[in-house]
């Protein structure tokens, strides 16, 4: 039974995670005065500079993945693979290849999607065009390492220095409900994601690491002290 159910578990849990991973700009809603002393609020603004500077000038990222869906109901994880790629300014490439093939490719504002060996393609399915979008706008976001986006929809906290750690929580007090928080961990040298962990509110988790991951700048960037 759970060999007929992997390959659709794990195909739903990959569109869960886009879902959940775009949440919206929470409006009409007002952020409490933060109570944090001034020294962690600049060295938060420090961390984030040294991030924008780690990925100024990139224009390709080329990397292999391994997903793991941590949930109750099963003892061991749901495992997947697979593998992304990002073009400057707007093509995204995203693939998962085991246990089921299927992928989303983006140019502009052209989205693809395929199952198997990909001889099939079309458009986004039905009432997908918007999470697939947001999904795209998510990963630009963390591309461009642009705070500016992430912060509308999230309080983002510098959780560790040493790998530069991240955590988030929505904003928006319905997203809230369904995603607890994200951990967002990144590379030694600052120019991507290493790891991506999403804790749902139900408490299962969905954990994405990224492998042998290549980056291409058109520029040098400034040094991260």
């Amino acid at each position: 039974m759970i060999r007929r159910l992997l390959p659709r578990a794990i195909g739903a849990l990959v569109l869960l995670a886009c879902f959940l991973v775009m949440l919206p700009v929470a409006r009409g809603t007002e952020q409490a005065p933060s109570d944090a002393p001034a020294s962690a609020a600049g060295h938060k603004a420090k961390v984030l500079d040294r991030l924008v500077r780690a990925c100024q000038g990139i224009t390709f990222i080329e990397s292999d993945f391994i997903q793991e869906s941590h949930t109750g109901m099963l003892a061991e994880p749901l495992r997947s693979e697979g593998t992304f790629r990002f073009e400057a300014p707007d093509r995204l490439y995203w693939e998962v290849l085991e246990p089921e093939r299927f992928g989303l490719s983006v140019d502009g504002e052209e989205v693809t999607t395929w199952r198997g060996s990909g001889s099939e393609t079309g458009g986004a399915p039905p009432g997908a065009a918007a999470g697939i979008r947001h999904f795209t706008d998510q990963i630009l976001a963390w591309v461009r390492a642009d705070f500016e986006w992430i912060e509308e929809r999230f309080d983002l906290v510098v959780a560790d220095d040493s790998p530069v750690t991240l955590m988030l929580k929505p904003l928006d007090p319905a997203a809230a409900g369904k995603l607890k928080g994200m951990r967002v961990v990144f590379t030694a040298d600052l120019d991507h994601v290493e790891t991506i962990e999403l804790h749902e509110g139900g408490g299962d988790r969905l954990v994405i690491t990224f492998v042998n991951t290549r980056v291409e700048r058109s520029d040098p960037r400034d040094p991260a002290p």
